[in-house]
């Protein structure tokens, strides 16, 4: 996945409504935005790659 592609995952739960994160990319974006992110990765991987995200967003 780009790094563009994580942050856009990370703003958007923002403005989901849901409680954690895990539910978000578990519930949501795994089985609805598979067309928009055809690179998407397990939610363990996806984890591992937001601190990189959060510090450009900073």
């Amino acid at each position: 996945m780009h790094l563009s592609e994580v942050m856009t995952i990370a703003i958007a739960f923002h403005g989901s409504g849901y409680r954690t994160f895990k539910e978000f990319y578990t519930l949501h974006v795994l089985p609805s935005w598979r067309n928009a992110f055809p690179n998407l990765v397990s939610y363990t991987r996806f984890v591992e790659l937001m601190p990189w995200s959060l510090m450009l967003l900073c």
